[in-house]
């Protein structure tokens, strides 16, 4: 099988979920034999990647549509905007073999123009298949933008791959921080970078405050450089915990920070089905994640992980429980590594897409 992936981003060393989630789906599916072409529009450019096209969108267009001509793929799948989907069916046109598939990762904005709806149902309802990461994501956008699905709907979870940090990363990253084993460390996985993500940051920078008379020792970790991180170290400045709050910008290996937490808090208010949180649960971690989206798909209230609502008093408890109860948190961190290695595979998303392509359409 030839597939021709159409994606805003391919920068398999990013620190991003989505482009962690692309990278390994590509690998998966190229272990099963798949041939794959990579077209993106942002990223780095590689022996993948090796198409790396316009930042401007309508030109964008023109240039997929050109090599989609060139390559002749079986099967085209598309990642992002409209402007990654138009080629697919300007392709399929002509091809009408060729099956074409979208599949989404995040929420769409919370104002989304009529005219922008109207261009995506016409586009998405000419598809062969429209997938998402979670159930909670595709009842979102099916909502938020008003669709009507006429075509196939399929869910394509995430897998998880991790590696354990070397020993040298871990000496590095705990010195660079000065992180100590006096204290206790909250962690919130690039939640620096889009808004609805920086809001959980912000929110949990208003816990660490509540938190900080009963836990001078408390420590909150934040990663990613991203474009709400100058805000965020205002929003801690204002409330006094500046010193309480970690900004560790982009990391090499992301995973060094998790393997170092206590416990791991994914407090957001937008998201598929994150891949840091399911990497957080292959490393057993004590979870205390927000109550919306694809999460709860992932995790189960007081079985493998606390569910909370997006409010103070709820999040601080759940971190109080865990930092009180360690019995507790150890059998959720167990309980989560568990569910990660049963339920979330590569080997398995991979076998569920190129089913899809084969036999399902």
């Amino acid at each position: 099988m030839k597939l021709t992936l159409i994606t805003n981003y391919w920068n398999p060393k990013g620190p991003g979920g989505t482009e962690k989630y692309t990278k390994e789906f590509v690998h998966s599916i190229k272990e099963k034999g798949v041939n794959v072409t990579i077209l993106f529009r942002e990223g780095t450019r590689d022996k993948e990647g090796k198409y790396k096209l316009s930042y401007k969108k309508m030109q964008f267009v023109s240039e997929a549509k050109k090599i989609l001509e060139k390559e002749k793929p079986d099967v085209i799948l598309c990642q992002g905007g409209w402007f990654t989907q138009l080629p697919a069916l300007k392709y399929k046109k002509s091809h009408p073999d060729t099956k074409i598939i979208a599949l989404h990762h995040t929420q769409f904005p919370s104002y989304y123009p009529l005219y922008k709806k109207l261009l995506y149902r016409y586009i998405l309802n000419r598809f062969d298949a429209v997938g998402f990461v979670s159930e909670g994501l595709k009842k979102d956008i099916i909502e938020r933008v008003g669709i009507k699905m006429g075509v196939k709907t399929f869910i394509l979870y995430g897998g998880v791959k991790v590696t354990v940090p070397s020993d040298e990363e871990l000496a590095e990253f705990k010195s660079k921080y000065e992180i100590s084993p006096d204290n206790v460390y909250l962690l919130g996985l690039g939640l620096t970078a889009l808004e609805y993500k920086s809001k959980g940051a912000e929110l949990l920078i208003d816990v660490v405050k509540e938190l900080s008379t009963s836990y001078k020792n408390l420590r909150l970790i934040l990663t990613r450089d991203g474009r709400f991180r100058q805000k965020l170290e205002e929003h801690a400045k204002e409330q006094g915990v500046e010193d309480m709050i970690i900004f560790t910008g982009d990391l090499e290996n992301p995973n060094v920070a998790t393997f170092s937490c206590d416990i791991y808090t994914h407090i957001s208010y937008g998201d598929g089905l994150p891949l840091s949180l399911l990497e957080a649960m292959a490393f057993g971690k004590p979870i205390v994640a927000s109550n919306i989206a694809g999460i709860p798909e992932a995790i189960e209230d007081r079985k493998n992980g606390l569910l909370v609502e997006n409010r103070i008093e709820e999040v601080k408890e759940a971190i109080t429980q865990l930092i009180e109860d360690k019995k507790m948190a150890r059998r959720l961190g167990e309980n989560a590594r568990n569910t990660a290695e049963e339920r979330f595979q590569w080997e398995r998303t991979a076998e569920h897409f190129l089913n899809i392509c084969t036999h399902d359409l």
